[in-house]
């Protein structure tokens, strides 16, 4: 029975301090602070404040043949998309996002 209760037990305090350690994604806390800190750890890097850096992306793309292949329009609206991601712009642009001058382009 003892051995029974310490087991329990210890699997709960387990279970606990594991639990307290995680946030809640989707938290609303501000982070601002980490953007402007990313900004000067390149501008660090760089010496200048805004410098854009191209990133070259390569697509593997694994297909039969058939529908499930995408055409390069496809891949370059992609392109296209991350880059606004990136640059706080078009239908990803948010009042509290930044651009953070990365530019992805095709290798």
């Amino acid at each position: 029975m003892n051995k029974l209760l310490i087991t329990l037990l210890s699997f709960f305090a387990y279970s606990f301090l594991t639990n307290a350690q995680s946030s809640f994604c989707g938290n609303s806390k501000d982070d601002s602070w980490e953007n402007e800190n990313f900004r000067q750890v390149l501008h660090s890097i760089s010496g200048s404040p805004k410098s854009t850096y191209n990133v070259p992306v390569v697509f593997h793309i694994i297909h039969k043949g058939g529908p499930e292949n995408v055409s390069d329009a496809v891949v370059e609206e992609w392109m296209v998309e991350l880059n606004q991601r990136f640059a706080n712009s078009g239908f990803y642009q948010t009042p509290d996002g930044v651009d953070m001058d990365i530019n992805f382009c095709l290798a």
